[in-house]
């Protein structure tokens, strides 16, 4: 989790990848965060596509909507 705070625009393609590793489970999780707030549009294109994922998908659409708020 201290790694997803301290996230960087230069790490972003990395939680991109990191996202992708199923095995990691819900891990992943802690991530989704920092991906939308160092990748902005970038970040919500990803979390849109991790929307239908069955680990990341509730926690990844609940945040495209409080950003949307």
């Amino acid at each position: 989790m201290a790694l997803a705070a301290c996230a960087t625009k230069k790490q972003l393609d990395g939680l991109i990848d990191f996202l992708a590793v199923e095995e990691r489970g819900e891990s992943r999780l802690f991530f989704l965060r920092s991906i939308v707030r160092v990748g902005g549009d970038k970040g919500v294109e990803v979390l849109e596509s991790v929307s239908d994922d069955p680990v990341l998908g509730q926690a990844a659409t609940a945040r495209l909507k409080r950003r949307r708020n």
